[in-house]
């Protein structure tokens, strides 16, 4: 090689590797979530997700959560606080569904949620790259009773139910044993204060009958009440979840002497009688000795004030002569009167028991009260 070429060379290499240290911190991008190949904002990082190939642009969030709203033409993705470093640095990343929203990017998934990323170059050796994780609560729920794979609101806990399989997000019950209640597009179940943590907290759920009421979720049935929640990701490990049970009584029973699975009225006890098996939602008798006549759908038993404790106090019941007046329970007999009644559930432990009496036959009985 001449003398001439290997100067020409000499500075072609020069000026190939000024261009590639330029291009590795040029600050090219004129937005935020840019691709790290074209140089971040001087308030960014490149960052790549534990998970996920590729990289891409990523501003902190700020004091109050938020981040940067520009973006690169053409992404219709959504800025969100939704990263953290092992030390807790919050990072801002675009939330998307579809590689249609990422521009020149592409939509990866992780633990369930879409981050707008770039082909890594395995050219640009030198930038410098942290490595992030989805947070615990991206907080991309615009709803409670949403899914904690994307984010709980910040008055919600990620639940489990005992005995149900999948999680939600679940606000407390307020001092009224209210719920908020907006809900999932989609929805149409209804939030109640039906759930309890061993320490007594209470819970908002969203109960159902059917799949189609949960949107993205599904119904899942415990002790004979429907709750929406969403498939557990494994993924989400660091999530803190709470367990909880359906409370004793959920209050579901649209009526008086339902079963108390379902939940009694307010003015009801959940009662057993001594000889009898299962249990009913009983009313206590007004003072003239009345009671309420509403009564479950498909029973033809008649509201009665059939029981007495030793203290006086009198509690209703629905008599009857064959089961099929109990509609979805069952008719018993104690001292020769039929009572309708319904399969006691073992997981409902915690009674206080009183004793009662058939208030005609003068038959002492005990009846357990659920409290």
């Amino acid at each position: 090689m001449s003398l001439r070429g290997a100067i020409f060379l000499a500075a072609a290499v020069g000026q190939l590797a000024a261009a590639t240290a330029l291009l590795e911190a040029v600050g090219a991008n004129p937005t935020h979530y840019g691709d790290p190949k074209t140089g971040c904002e001087s308030d960014e990082q490149a960052v790549q997700v534990q998970g996920l190939s590729g990289d891409f642009c990523s501003p902190k969030c700020d004091s109050s959560g938020s981040c940067p709203t520009d973006k690169p033409a053409g992404d219709a993705a959504s800025p969100s606080c939704a990263l953290q470093t092992t030390t807790g640095d919050q990072y801002c990343a675009m939330l998307c569904k579809a590689d249609s929203e990422c521009g020149t990017g592409s939509c990866q998934s992780v633990s369930g949620q879409g981050i707008c990323t770039y082909s890594t170059s395995a050219l640009i050796s030198s930038v410098k790259r942290i490595e992030v994780k989805l947070a615990e609560a991206v907080g991309a729920n615009p709803t409670h009773y949403g899914d904690p794979k994307t984010g709980c609101e910040s008055d919600e806990q990620a639940v489990q139910v005992q005995g149900l399989s999948g999680d939600f997000c679940s606000p407390k019950c307020d001092s009224s044993g209210s719920c908020p209640t907006d809900k999932p597009a989609g929805d149409a179940a209804s939030p109640s204060c039906a759930l309890q943590t061993t320490t007594g907290d209470q819970y908002c759920a969203m109960l159902c009958k059917a799949d189609s009421e949960c949107g993205t979720g599904s119904c899942q049935s415990v002790m004979g009440q429907g709750i929406c929640t969403y498939s557990t990701s494994a993924l989400i490990s660091s999530v803190k979840r709470i367990e909880v049970k359906l409370a004793e009584a959920v209050g579901a029973n649209p009526t008086h002497y339902g079963d108390p699975k379902t939940g009694c009225e307010s003015d009801e006890q959940a009662v057993q009688v001594q000889g009898l098996s299962g249990d009913f939602c009983s009313p206590k008798c007004d003072s003239s000795g009345s009671c309420p006549t509403d009564k479950p759908a498909g029973d033809a038993a008649s509201p009665s004030c059939a029981l007495q404790t030793t203290t006086g106090d009198q509690y209703c019941a629905m008599l009857c002569k064959a089961d099929s007046e109990c509609g979805t329970g069952s008719c018993q007999s104690a001292s020769g009167q039929g009572i309708c009644t319904y399969s006691t559930s073992a997981l409902i432990s915690s009674v206080k028991r009183i004793e009662v009496k058939l208030a005609e036959a003068r038959c002492l009985l005990v009846v357990v009260l659920f409290e």
